[in-house]
Protein backbone atom coordinates (compact mmCIF):
# COMPACT_ATOMS: atom_id res chain seq x y z
CA UNK A 1 0.00 0.00 0.00
CA UNK A 2 0.98 3.44 -1.03
CA UNK A 3 2.24 5.72 1.86
CA UNK A 4 0.94 8.77 1.50
CA UNK A 5 3.24 10.89 3.36
CA UNK A 6 5.70 10.50 0.31
CA UNK A 7 2.78 12.59 -1.99
CA UNK A 8 4.01 15.74 -2.06
CA UNK A 9 1.03 18.62 -2.28
CA UNK A 10 0.10 20.46 -5.43
CA UNK A 11 -1.01 23.71 -6.32
CA UNK A 12 -4.72 22.50 -6.68
CA UNK A 13 -4.37 21.11 -3.22
CA UNK A 14 -2.94 24.41 -1.95
CA UNK A 15 -6.33 26.50 -4.06
CA UNK A 16 -8.79 23.80 -2.77
CA UNK A 17 -7.94 24.32 1.01
CA UNK A 18 -7.49 28.24 0.60
CA UNK A 19 -10.82 28.62 -1.43
CA UNK A 20 -9.05 30.22 -4.90
CA UNK A 21 -7.71 29.14 -8.18
CA UNK A 22 -4.55 27.67 -9.31
CA UNK A 23 -3.70 30.10 -11.04
CA UNK A 24 -3.81 33.04 -8.22
CA UNK A 25 -2.00 30.82 -6.09
CA UNK A 26 0.56 30.68 -8.94
CA UNK A 27 0.46 34.38 -9.18
CA UNK A 28 1.19 34.56 -4.87
CA UNK A 29 4.06 32.69 -5.79
CA UNK A 30 5.52 34.97 -9.15
CA UNK A 31 7.38 38.17 -8.38
CA UNK A 32 6.02 39.81 -11.07
CA UNK A 33 2.53 39.52 -9.55
CA UNK A 34 3.91 41.59 -6.04
CA UNK A 35 1.75 44.39 -4.67
CA UNK A 36 -1.20 43.46 -7.08
CA UNK A 37 -2.90 40.66 -5.34
CA UNK A 38 -5.02 41.54 -1.84
CA UNK A 39 -3.26 41.05 1.25
CA UNK A 40 -5.86 38.68 2.66
CA UNK A 41 -5.39 36.09 -0.50
CA UNK A 42 -1.96 36.32 0.23
CA UNK A 43 -2.60 35.08 3.66
CA UNK A 44 -5.02 32.26 2.66
CA UNK A 45 -2.42 30.95 0.22
CA UNK A 46 0.60 31.02 2.60
CA UNK A 47 -1.16 29.59 5.68
CA UNK A 48 -2.88 26.60 3.11
CA UNK A 49 0.73 25.90 1.94
CA UNK A 50 2.10 26.16 5.17
CA UNK A 51 -0.64 23.38 6.26
CA UNK A 52 0.36 21.44 3.48
CA UNK A 53 4.22 21.59 3.29
CA UNK A 54 3.78 22.81 -0.11
CA UNK A 55 6.60 24.58 -1.92
CA UNK A 56 6.46 25.46 -5.34
CA UNK A 57 8.15 23.26 -8.14
CA UNK A 58 10.66 25.17 -9.99
CA UNK A 59 11.50 22.68 -12.13
CA UNK A 60 7.77 22.31 -13.60
CA UNK A 61 7.73 26.00 -13.97
CA UNK A 62 10.80 26.30 -15.94
CA UNK A 63 9.30 23.31 -18.37
CA UNK A 64 6.46 25.52 -18.96
CA UNK A 65 8.26 28.97 -19.33
CA UNK A 66 11.17 27.75 -20.64
CA UNK A 67 13.34 29.76 -18.17
CA UNK A 68 14.53 28.62 -14.85
CA UNK A 69 15.20 32.02 -13.23
CA UNK A 70 18.82 31.08 -12.69
CA UNK A 71 21.53 33.99 -13.35
CA UNK A 72 25.02 33.19 -13.61
CA UNK A 73 27.64 35.44 -12.00
CA UNK A 74 31.25 34.62 -12.85
CA UNK A 75 33.59 36.05 -10.69
CA UNK A 76 37.58 35.65 -9.82
CA UNK A 77 38.86 34.00 -6.85
CA UNK A 78 40.35 36.89 -5.02
CA UNK A 79 38.92 40.22 -6.14
CA UNK A 80 39.41 42.31 -3.41
CA UNK A 81 36.62 44.64 -0.86
CA UNK A 82 35.39 46.04 -4.44
CA UNK A 83 34.33 43.01 -6.47
CA UNK A 84 33.19 41.34 -2.74
CA UNK A 85 30.77 44.48 -2.57
CA UNK A 86 29.72 43.97 -6.33
CA UNK A 87 29.08 40.14 -5.68
CA UNK A 88 26.90 40.50 -2.69
CA UNK A 89 24.63 43.64 -3.89
CA UNK A 90 24.33 41.70 -7.32
CA UNK A 91 23.27 38.52 -5.56
CA UNK A 92 20.61 40.87 -3.18
CA UNK A 93 19.62 42.47 -6.42
CA UNK A 94 19.10 39.42 -8.26
CA UNK A 95 17.11 37.34 -5.51
CA UNK A 96 15.22 40.83 -5.09
CA UNK A 97 13.94 40.21 -8.93
CA UNK A 98 12.56 36.51 -7.88
CA UNK A 99 15.50 34.84 -9.36
CA UNK A 100 18.73 33.05 -8.19
CA UNK A 101 22.37 33.80 -8.55
CA UNK A 102 25.03 31.22 -9.46
CA UNK A 103 27.89 31.77 -8.73
CA UNK A 104 30.44 30.47 -10.90
CA UNK A 105 34.72 31.37 -9.56
CA UNK A 106 37.69 31.46 -12.25
CA UNK A 107 40.62 29.76 -10.99
CA UNK A 108 44.47 28.87 -12.43
CA UNK A 109 43.32 25.85 -12.72
CA UNK A 110 40.10 26.16 -14.17
CA UNK A 111 39.85 27.83 -17.52
CA UNK A 112 37.30 29.81 -18.85
CA UNK A 113 36.28 27.65 -21.30
CA UNK A 114 35.52 25.37 -18.48
CA UNK A 115 33.30 27.92 -16.59
CA UNK A 116 31.40 28.40 -20.15
CA UNK A 117 30.58 24.76 -20.19
CA UNK A 118 29.41 24.67 -16.50
CA UNK A 119 27.15 27.64 -17.57
CA UNK A 120 25.84 25.99 -20.36
CA UNK A 121 25.15 22.59 -18.60
CA UNK A 122 22.68 24.46 -16.12
CA UNK A 123 20.81 26.81 -18.44
CA UNK A 124 20.84 29.71 -17.34
CA UNK A 125 18.62 32.63 -18.17
CA UNK A 126 21.25 35.37 -18.27
CA UNK A 127 25.21 35.66 -17.74
CA UNK A 128 27.02 38.35 -15.72
CA UNK A 129 30.85 38.48 -15.87
CA UNK A 130 32.76 40.85 -13.45
CA UNK A 131 35.47 42.38 -14.33
CA UNK A 132 38.63 41.02 -12.67
CA UNK A 133 37.29 37.43 -13.72
CA UNK A 134 39.60 37.48 -16.85
CA UNK A 135 41.66 40.09 -18.02
CA UNK A 136 41.08 38.36 -21.71
CA UNK A 137 37.93 39.93 -23.49
CA UNK A 138 35.78 37.54 -21.95
CA UNK A 139 32.85 38.22 -24.33
CA UNK A 140 34.80 35.90 -26.98
CA UNK A 141 34.33 32.76 -24.96
CA UNK A 142 30.93 33.09 -24.93
CA UNK A 143 30.61 33.69 -29.24
CA UNK A 144 28.14 31.51 -30.39
CA UNK A 145 26.19 30.60 -27.36
CA UNK A 146 22.63 32.32 -26.90
CA UNK A 147 22.54 33.20 -23.26
CA UNK A 148 22.28 37.41 -22.88
CA UNK A 149 25.63 37.87 -21.74
CA UNK A 150 26.23 41.26 -19.68
CA UNK A 151 29.96 42.25 -18.48
CA UNK A 152 30.21 44.78 -15.36
CA UNK A 153 33.05 47.43 -15.34
CA UNK A 154 34.22 45.99 -18.97
CA UNK A 155 34.06 47.98 -22.14
CA UNK A 156 32.68 45.98 -25.36
CA UNK A 157 34.90 45.85 -28.18
CA UNK A 158 33.89 43.69 -31.32
CA UNK A 159 30.74 42.06 -29.25
CA UNK A 160 27.35 42.04 -28.93
CA UNK A 161 27.57 41.37 -25.15
CA UNK A 162 25.84 44.35 -22.93
CA UNK A 163 27.82 46.30 -21.00
CA UNK A 164 27.67 48.49 -17.39
CA UNK A 165 31.16 50.35 -16.81
CA UNK A 166 32.44 53.40 -14.73
CA UNK A 167 33.78 56.19 -17.06
CA UNK A 168 37.69 54.74 -15.96
CA UNK A 169 39.37 57.21 -18.03
CA UNK A 170 38.19 60.50 -17.56
CA UNK A 171 38.82 58.84 -13.39
CA UNK A 172 42.37 58.28 -14.70
CA UNK A 173 42.91 61.79 -16.10
CA UNK A 174 41.17 63.47 -13.12
CA UNK A 175 44.14 62.08 -10.78
CA UNK A 176 46.84 62.89 -12.64
CA UNK A 177 45.66 66.31 -13.35
CA UNK A 178 45.11 66.68 -9.43
CA UNK A 179 48.94 65.63 -9.22
CA UNK A 180 50.14 67.36 -11.79
CA UNK A 181 48.24 71.52 -11.00
CA UNK A 182 49.49 70.22 -7.50
CA UNK A 183 53.09 70.34 -8.32
CA UNK A 184 53.90 66.93 -8.16
CA UNK A 185 56.67 66.01 -10.01
CA UNK A 186 57.96 62.52 -9.73
CA UNK A 187 55.27 60.47 -9.93
CA UNK A 188 54.52 56.22 -9.59
CA UNK A 189 51.86 54.08 -10.64
CA UNK A 190 50.58 50.57 -8.80
CA UNK A 191 48.29 49.25 -11.46
CA UNK A 192 46.29 45.89 -11.34
CA UNK A 193 47.27 44.96 -14.94
CA UNK A 194 49.79 45.91 -17.17
CA UNK A 195 46.83 47.02 -19.77
CA UNK A 196 43.72 48.61 -19.69
CA UNK A 197 42.04 51.75 -20.42
CA UNK A 198 42.71 53.18 -16.58
CA UNK A 199 46.32 52.68 -17.30
CA UNK A 200 46.61 54.05 -20.62
CA UNK A 201 44.49 56.91 -19.85
CA UNK A 202 46.59 58.23 -16.83
CA UNK A 203 49.82 57.85 -18.69
CA UNK A 204 48.58 59.52 -21.87
CA UNK A 205 47.29 62.37 -19.65
CA UNK A 206 50.81 62.84 -18.00
CA UNK A 207 52.07 62.85 -21.48
CA UNK A 208 50.08 65.88 -22.06
CA UNK A 209 51.80 67.90 -19.44
CA UNK A 210 55.55 66.31 -20.72
CA UNK A 211 55.41 64.31 -17.88
CA UNK A 212 55.64 60.21 -16.86
CA UNK A 213 55.39 58.13 -14.29
CA UNK A 214 58.96 57.90 -12.92
CA UNK A 215 57.98 54.29 -11.91
CA UNK A 216 55.17 51.51 -13.01
CA UNK A 217 54.80 48.45 -11.07
CA UNK A 218 52.06 46.06 -11.03
CA UNK A 219 50.04 44.97 -7.92
CA UNK A 220 47.02 42.17 -7.20
CA UNK A 221 44.56 44.68 -6.02
CA UNK A 222 45.98 43.34 -2.38
CA UNK A 223 47.14 45.40 0.74
CA UNK A 224 50.21 43.14 0.75
CA UNK A 225 51.81 44.23 -2.49
CA UNK A 226 51.05 47.69 -2.12
CA UNK A 227 53.29 47.71 0.84
CA UNK A 228 55.73 45.68 -0.63
CA UNK A 229 55.66 47.74 -3.77
CA UNK A 230 56.12 50.94 -2.22
CA UNK A 231 58.71 50.40 0.32
CA UNK A 232 60.75 49.01 -3.15
CA UNK A 233 59.94 52.50 -4.70
CA UNK A 234 60.80 54.60 -1.59
CA UNK A 235 64.35 53.01 -1.22
CA UNK A 236 65.10 53.59 -4.84
CA UNK A 237 67.36 56.54 -5.68
CA UNK A 238 64.84 58.53 -7.14
CA UNK A 239 62.06 58.04 -4.60
CA UNK A 240 57.94 59.14 -6.42
CA UNK A 241 56.19 62.27 -4.61
CA UNK A 242 53.12 60.94 -5.65
CA UNK A 243 51.91 57.38 -5.94
CA UNK A 244 48.58 56.51 -8.02
CA UNK A 245 47.50 52.69 -6.52
CA UNK A 246 44.67 51.05 -9.40
CA UNK A 247 42.75 49.88 -6.12
CA UNK A 248 42.31 51.31 -2.47
CA UNK A 249 43.68 48.05 -0.55
CA UNK A 250 47.10 48.81 -2.40
CA UNK A 251 47.10 52.28 -1.60
CA UNK A 252 46.36 52.01 1.83
CA UNK A 253 49.11 49.45 1.62
CA UNK A 254 51.86 51.99 0.09
CA UNK A 255 50.25 54.53 2.67
CA UNK A 256 51.50 52.13 5.54
CA UNK A 257 54.58 51.58 3.97
CA UNK A 258 55.38 55.24 4.01
CA UNK A 259 54.25 56.18 7.17
CA UNK A 260 54.69 53.30 9.55
CA UNK A 261 58.52 51.74 7.91
CA UNK A 262 59.81 54.90 5.98
CA UNK A 263 58.57 57.38 8.78
CA UNK A 264 57.29 59.99 5.87
CA UNK A 265 54.16 62.45 6.02
CA UNK A 266 51.67 61.67 3.80
CA UNK A 267 50.51 63.74 2.48
CA UNK A 268 53.21 66.43 3.58
CA UNK A 269 56.02 64.56 2.33
CA UNK A 270 54.43 61.60 -0.23
CA UNK A 271 50.94 62.31 -1.97
CA UNK A 272 48.73 59.01 -2.37
CA UNK A 273 45.79 58.62 -4.54
CA UNK A 274 43.55 54.94 -4.44
CA UNK A 275 41.24 53.80 -6.87
CA UNK A 276 37.53 52.19 -5.16
CA UNK A 277 36.37 53.74 -2.30
CA UNK A 278 36.83 51.36 -0.20
CA UNK A 279 35.25 52.26 3.04
CA UNK A 280 38.10 51.13 5.28
CA UNK A 281 39.72 53.26 3.51
CA UNK A 282 37.36 56.60 3.99
CA UNK A 283 38.29 55.67 7.86
CA UNK A 284 40.38 58.40 10.21
CA UNK A 285 43.60 56.04 9.88
CA UNK A 286 43.77 56.82 6.46
CA UNK A 287 41.01 59.28 4.77
CA UNK A 288 42.55 58.51 1.96
CA UNK A 289 42.14 60.05 -1.70
CA UNK A 290 40.34 57.97 -3.78
CA UNK A 291 37.39 57.19 -6.53
CA UNK A 292 34.58 56.37 -5.78
CA UNK A 293 31.87 54.32 -7.92
CA UNK A 294 28.03 54.95 -8.07
CA UNK A 295 27.83 51.27 -7.21
CA UNK A 296 24.12 51.12 -6.06
CA UNK A 297 22.86 52.54 -9.52
CA UNK A 298 25.50 50.58 -11.69
CA UNK A 299 24.17 47.16 -10.04
CA UNK A 300 20.35 48.60 -10.23
CA UNK A 301 21.37 48.98 -14.20
CA UNK A 302 22.81 45.43 -14.57
CA UNK A 303 19.22 43.59 -13.12
CA UNK A 304 17.09 46.35 -15.47
CA UNK A 305 19.40 45.39 -18.26
CA UNK A 306 18.54 41.46 -17.41
CA UNK A 307 15.25 42.02 -17.62
CA UNK A 308 15.19 43.88 -21.04
CA UNK A 309 17.35 41.28 -22.32
CA UNK A 310 14.86 38.41 -21.08
CA UNK A 311 12.08 39.79 -23.46
CA UNK A 312 14.73 40.73 -26.64
CA UNK A 313 17.81 38.48 -25.73
CA UNK A 314 19.28 39.76 -29.53
CA UNK A 315 19.65 43.23 -28.11
CA UNK A 316 22.94 45.04 -26.72
CA UNK A 317 22.32 48.10 -23.63
CA UNK A 318 25.27 49.90 -22.95
CA UNK A 319 25.95 51.81 -20.25
CA UNK A 320 28.70 54.14 -18.88
CA UNK A 321 28.57 55.71 -15.65
CA UNK A 322 30.58 58.93 -13.90
CA UNK A 323 33.01 58.10 -11.89
CA UNK A 324 33.46 60.89 -8.58
CA UNK A 325 37.58 61.89 -7.21
CA UNK A 326 36.89 61.77 -3.67
CA UNK A 327 39.51 64.22 -1.54
CA UNK A 328 40.70 63.04 1.38
CA UNK A 329 43.47 63.59 3.16
CA UNK A 330 46.34 62.00 1.50
CA UNK A 331 47.11 64.48 -1.38
CA UNK A 332 49.20 67.60 -0.64
CA UNK A 333 47.30 70.96 -2.16
CA UNK A 334 48.22 73.93 -3.07
CA UNK A 335 45.61 76.64 -3.00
Amino acid sequence: MKNDSTKFATISDVAKIAKVSPVTVSRVYNPKWKGKIKQSTIDKVLEAANQLCYTPNGVARSLTSHKTNIIAVVVGPDSGYFYDSVLKKLMDKIQLSGRQPLIFVTAPTISIKEIVAQVQMYRVDAIIVTSPATKDNIADYFTGIKIPLILFNRTVTNSNASAVWGDNVKAAEDVADLLVKNKHKKIAYISAATKGERNEAFVNRLSEYHMKPILIEEGDYTYETGYEIAMKMLKSTTPPDAIFCSGDNMAMGALDAARLSMGLKVPKDLSIVGFDNNPVAQMKAYELTTVSYPLDSMIQAIIDIVEKLLINPDSQILKEFKLELIIGKTVKIYD
